[in-house]
C-alpha cells in the first residue's frame, strides 16, 4: 500500500466479465491522511486488491442476503475480528446495478460493514485478511 496511514475496508466487489456477473470480495483501501481533505482523492491514490476466488453472481443473488462479510487484523501475527456481519444490512447487489451501469471489465465495490473497535492502519498492522461466505441456514 502507498504509505502507513492507509487502511482497508472488507467489501463485496461484483465484476462484470467476459464470463458474466461476478462476485468477490475486496478491500476499498484509504489513505486516512488524505482522506482528512479530500475522500475522493484519499480512494483514488490506494491500491483495491481483490481476491482470486469469485461465485457467478446468478448462483448467490436468490440468497444474497445470507452472505457475510469478515475481516481479520493481524498484528504481529494475532488475528482480531475487524468487520463482521451480513451483507444483508448494505443495499442489495440488484439495486446498486439498477443505479449504475456496469460496464464489461469493471467492478463495483459494494459498501461496508462498521469496524469493530479502531481503524487499523497499515503502520498498526501486518495485513488485513478478508472473507466472502454464505451463512449457514
Amino acid at each position: 500500500m502507498v504509505g502507513v496511514k492507509s487502511s482497508g475496508e472488507a467489501e463485496c466487489v461484483l465484476v462484470n466479465s467476459p464470463a458474466g456477473l461476478l462476485v468477490t470480495v475486496g478491500s476499498d483501501h484509504t489513505d486516512r491522511e488524505v482522506e482528512a481533505y479530500g475522500v475522493t482523492v484519499s480512494k483514488q491514490v490506494c491500491p483495491k486488491p481483490v481476491a482470486r476466488d469469485v461465485w457467478r453472481f446468478d448462483e448467490v443473488a436468490a440468497h444474497w442476503d445470507q452472505l457475510e462479510l469478515r475481516a481479520y487484523a493481524v498484528t504481529n501475527g494475532e488475528r482480531r475480528v475487524y468487520q463482521q456481519g451480513s451483507v444483508a444490512s448494505l443495499l442489495p447487489a440488484a439495486d446498486l446495478l439498477e443505479r449504475a451501469l456496469l460496464a464489461e471489465g469493471a467492478a463495483m465495490f459494494c459498501g461496508t460493514l462498521a469496524v469493530q473497535g479502531d481503524i487499523v492502519g497499515m503502520a498498526d498492522g501486518d495485513a488485513l485478511e478478508l472473507e466472502l461466505h454464505a451463512i449457514p441456514s
